[in-house]
């Protein structure tokens, strides 16, 4: 039995479906990843703080949040229409339970991002399940831990669905590259505590979030070309003619060439390697210190074998009238503290929390291996404000000291901060990028990992505007010689 739809309501549906997601396209790749993707290469041209609050994919309650949430909802209705479609045709079990599935999925994300449960049900649930000390040393990743047995089965039973549920190719590819953008996003999301030496949050955070919605508008894409088609979930369908929905090899082979000459230029120009890192791998055992208008610390560090250009700290600002104050560093001799080797300053971060702030040291630190030198951290800040920066109790640098307003602290205080190498091309860079690269495997997988994530959030844009635009993806030619065409993202079977 074919279905039939009045033509002027479904030429208005097909073209609102293809507006909608040229409308996505254009908010998400447009107002989010870009702006973003150019303040992490080139801070000084955007810094991260102009980005605006309301197009930070990791808020809640925001307009990006809102409209991942949607398209999350959207796709979930899009195939739990498709799940009924194929029990009213008897399509099979496998298509009706893998399409329900997937309703299911995306429409407990889509709650999720409603009510960000992620943040707060897992952390119950976890503690209950592995006890307080567990959920603490995760942090936020403790739904690693929680969910981990459902996201297995899950990708598991979607695969098994792609391969054994008769899908048409014009639905079928879209539904592997979505089912791909979620399996990157749940890697690169799992394995940030792992990378956490190369502070690369803000980065994967992008491209996760990026990878959910993306996954969530090709589901969506897949399940409308299969309300396109007069049939679902048969093997042998009439003579069919299906387009690949932009799949070609040369959409693919212009991104992962864009993404690796872009890639290549900001390695040479903007990425720093972590040449110190004394993040705390816990919230155990670390306090904050507390300073007041020009008082300071001074942290001892040693001269690591490449140049200083960046010093990375925990802090935060409170102060009561709500103005702003400059956190100042200033790099010196430690055996001659006349001696003035760099300064830096940033704006520190207003609320509750400690943040990570990185401070431009100019010019950058060339001093011989090993040379003590005296990390002073100046509170510039009004009377009634405080500095707050997080240290650690544990001894976590052991090749330093800690003053405290030139007071010395207990032997196992040290501030909690990160020294990263200049962002010049230099010949030393090239030759502490490839030590890291050689010695270090989590850089290794970071760049991997990376790499895939860009190429798909720069590929997969193409294959949405392409599939929008397209006309004619599925041509079925019936046993009575008649043809049924769905456009590219058809309103309905004819």
């Amino acid at each position: 039995m074919m279905w039939s739809v009045d033509p002027p309501l479904a030429w208005a549906a097909s073209w609102g479906a293809r507006i909608s997601l040229l409308s996505a396209v254009a908010f998400w790749w447009g107002a989010i990843v870009l702006p973003r993707l150019v303040s992490a290469v080139f801070p000084q041209l955007l810094p991260p703080d102009a980005l605006a609050w309301h197009l930070d994919p990791d808020q809640d309650g925001n307009a990006a949040n809102a409209v991942s949430a949607a398209a999350l909802a959207t796709a979930a209705l899009l195939a739990f229409v498709v799940a009924a479609k194929s029990r009213r045709q008897a399509a099979g079990w496998i298509s009706v339970g893998g399409w329900a599935a997937l309703a299911t999925t995306t429409g407990l994300l889509a709650w999720e991002e409603i009510l960000d449960f992620h943040a707060t049900g897992f952390t119950r649930t976890a503690r209950t399940m592995f006890g307080g000390e567990v959920v603490e040393a995760l942090g936020s990743y403790v739904w690693v831990l929680v969910l981990s047995p459902l996201i297995a089965a899950f990708l598991v039973g979607m695969a098994a669905f792609v391969r054994h549920g008769a899908l048409k190719p014009a639905v079928r590819t879209p539904f592997m590259l979505g089912l791909a953008a979620w399996a990157v996003a749940i890697i690169l999301e799992a394995i940030v505590p792992i990378v956490a030496k190369y502070r690369p949050q803000e980065m994967l955070l992008l491209l996760e979030e990026t990878l959910e919605f993306s996954g969530a508008l090709l589901f969506g894409l897949s399940a409308i070309r299969a309300l396109g088609s007069s049939r679902i979930g048969h093997s042998q369908p009439p003579r069919q003619v299906a387009a690949n929905g932009g799949l070609g090899h040369a959409p693919l082979l212009g991104s992962i060439a864009a993404v690796a000459v872009l890639g290549s230029l900001a390695v040479a120009f903007a990425f720093r390697v972590p040449l110190i890192d004394m993040e705390a791998t816990s919230h155990f055992d670390t306090f904050e210190v507390r300073l007041r208008t020009q008082e300071s610390m001074v942290q001892e560090v040693r001269m690591p074998a490449d140049p200083i250009g960046r010093i990375d700290l925990r802090m935060v600002l409170h102060d009561p009238s709500g103005r702003a104050g400059m956190a100042a560093v200033r790099i010196t001799d430690l055996d001659n503290p006349e001696r003035l080797l760099a300064v830096g300053s940033v704006e520190a971060p207003t609320g509750d929390g400690v943040r990570w702030r990185s401070i431009d040291l100019l010019p950058p630190v060339d001093e011989p291996e090993g040379q003590r030198l005296a990390v002073s951290v100046i509170a510039d800040i009004e009377p009634e404000a405080e500095l707050r920066l997080r240290a650690t109790a544990t001894n976590q640098y052991a090749a330093g000291r800690l003053w405290i307003n030139g007071v010395l602290a207990d032997p196992r205080f040290d501030l909690e901060f990160a020294v990263l190498g200049a962002a010049e091309p230099t010949a030393s860079k090239a030759a502490a990028i490839w030590r890291t690269l050689m010695s270090d495997w989590r850089f290794s997988v970071l760049l991997a990992l990376a790499a895939v994530g860009l190429t798909l959030i720069v590929f997969i844009p193409t294959v949405l505007v392409t599939a929008a635009f397209q006309q004619s993806p599925t041509r079925e030619v019936g046993a009575d010689g008649h043809s049924s065409c769905g456009p590219g993202i058809p309103p309905a079977a004819k």
